[in-house]
């Protein structure tokens, strides 16, 4: 037997619940959906309400922080649905695309 057993590869699990993944979308020219305007600048306005992050931009969390929520679960509401959509900014690398809009 010269099987060769490699490790699996790295998972970055980005579970979100159903109840976060509603983020306001407009539909795209191409089919797709594009982010409405006022919800990304009310995330780029915001800030982290509680905790070890208390007043810092949600988009300046660190991401290990946020795939810690996303395991944990996201707190319902606007403020889950802002953090789901931090990490998939983060995730993706787009962070650099927001900060002229700072």
């Amino acid at each position: 037997m010269d099987r060769e057993l490699s490790a699996p590869a790295p998972r970055h699990d980005v579970a979100v619940s159903r109840r976060t993944r509603r983020t306001p979308a407009l539909p795209c020219a191409r089919g797709g959906t594009q982010l409405d305007p006022e919800a990304l600048q009310a995330l780029i306005d915001a800030r982290m309400p509680f905790g070890k992050y208390q007043g810092v931009a949600l988009l300046d969390l660190p991401e290990p922080y946020l795939v810690w929520f996303s395991r944990q679960g996201f707190p319902p509401g606007k403020l889950g649905r802002q953090l789901a959509l931090t990490l998939e900014i983060k995730t993706n690398g787009l962070e650099k695309l927001l900060r002229p809009l700072r």
